[in-house]
């Protein structure tokens, strides 16, 4: 994987790199003993839940502090650092109603 990285860097030097959701994850759940997984997994999908940006990174900060109070603060660092540098995590899953193609029925059963 790292030499794939090593490669997209030198063909696309501005390039940035992105991670997706999963991987953000799994990155903070390396950094969480077993027992409390399941209480940061909630924290996790609260703020990939919420309706905005803003309201994510309120989240995200948030869910960074608590995982401090839980002397959790390499999972901490990995959701701050993470979530700053890839907002495409942040995306707002809904698209704009304006792009959805109204589909019309004629009434009749169609295949």
């Amino acid at each position: 994987m790292r030499a794939h990285l090593g490669a997209a860097k030198a063909c696309f030097p501005s390039a940035r790199y992105q991670r997706c959701k999963v991987h953000f994850m799994q990155n903070v759940f390396s950094k969480v003993p077993r027992r409390e997984s399941a209480d940061v997994a909630l924290m996790l999908k609260a703020i990939f839940a919420q309706e905005s940006r803003e309201a994510a990174l309120s989240k995200a900060k948030e869910a960074a502090d608590k995982l401090r109070s839980c002397r959790l603060t390499k999972a901490a660092e990995v959701v701050e650092n993470g979530i700053e540098a890839n907002h495409n995590l942040l995306f707002v899953s809904a698209p704009p109603r304006a792009l959805y193609r109204k589909q019309q029925f004629n009434g009749a059963s169609q295949p």
